[in-house]
């Protein structure tokens, strides 16, 4: 079994891809950490709460190092050390490129 995290979990793609995962069997996927900038996503904290500990929240703002940081002690120690399997880098924002979309 698997484990999983994703980065901007609390809302669009990011969130679709946790309740994705957290429906695939135990067998195939086991630990899903769905990582946010801000812990205030009422549809993130529903798939949390059903999720009998399967999926766990962890605060992370991928712009700033201490919360990286901090981000990866707290996913270690919830894998009890184990290592993760899979990491789905969902979070970013570019407001804009000077070659447009097709730059970004």
């Amino acid at each position: 079994m698997a484990s999983y995290l994703v980065t901007g979990s609390s809302r669009g793609l990011g969130l679709a891809l946790v309740a994705r995962l957290a429906t695939l069997p135990k067998t195939e996927v086991g630990t899903i950490i769905a990582t946010a900038r801000q812990d205030n996503s009422a549809p993130l904290a529903e798939i949390v709460n059903a999720s009998s500990g399967r999926v766990q929240m962890l605060k992370l703002d991928v712009t700033e190092i201490a919360s990286v940081e901090g981000a990866v002690g707290a996913a270690e120690r919830s894998l009890q050390w184990k290592g993760l399997d899979v990491l789905i880098n969902n979070a970013g924002l570019m407001d804009w490129s000077p070659t447009g979309l097709e730059g970004m």
